[in-house]
């Protein structure tokens, strides 16, 4: 029995590329704590002076547009709540990666199940990596074709959770002895 990578590399056995690696980004600060040397310097606010006939009046100072869009929030994108946008902001990863939602990305994730036998239990975190990486493949050829501009790549933690899901509606309706289709 194999049981190390040295093991296969001995054995000439190739192996897959994926890895959770880029799924694992290192956590930033969020943006109102950077250090003191990464802060921008503030505009400065210069009197506006207009000539008038005899004289040079002062105006009230005028703020530059670029220390307004700063102060202003950043608007959350299309689709995402506050929290959701905030969650994207601390984590840097998108909110909407983290779940699979809409019937799309469910049945693609269905049949992908049962092409593939995924059961929890038995998938390795590289086997995580390789189905997230496939899924994701699958579901911008689907957006595409129906003619999606974005496709939001799924993170392997929501294909993870809704494999849990399922099992536990699969185990339960096993127990009941439930096997009518609710369609």
């Amino acid at each position: 029995m194999l049981t190390s990578m040295t093991d296969l590399h001995l054995q000439g056995l190739r192996i897959p590329s994926a890895t959770l690696d880029q799924y694992l980004k290192a956590r930033s600060r969020l943006p109102y704590r950077k250090a003191l040397s990464q802060l921008p310097t503030p505009p400065t606010t210069v009197p506006s002076t207009t000539i008038t006939g005899g004289g040079i009046s002062l105006c009230q100072p005028t703020v530059s547009p670029a220390l307004n869009s700063e102060l202003s929030p950043p608007l959350p994108p299309p689709g995402m709540t506050r929290s959701q946008h905030f969650f994207t902001i601390a984590t840097r990863i998108d909110a909407r990666a983290m779940q699979i939602s809409g019937d799309t990305e469910f049945h693609l994730f269905m049949d992908m199940r049962a092409e593939f036998g995924w059961i929890s239990f038995k998938m390795t975190p590289k086997q995580w990596a390789l189905a997230t990486e496939t899924y994701n493949t699958r579901l911008e050829e689907k957006d595409r074709a129906n003619g999606r501009p974005e496709t939001v790549k799924k993170h392997p933690q929501a294909l993870l959770r809704k494999l849990g899901e399922i099992e536990v509606m699969v185990m339960n309706r096993m127990v009941k002895t439930d096997f009518k289709c609710e369609s």
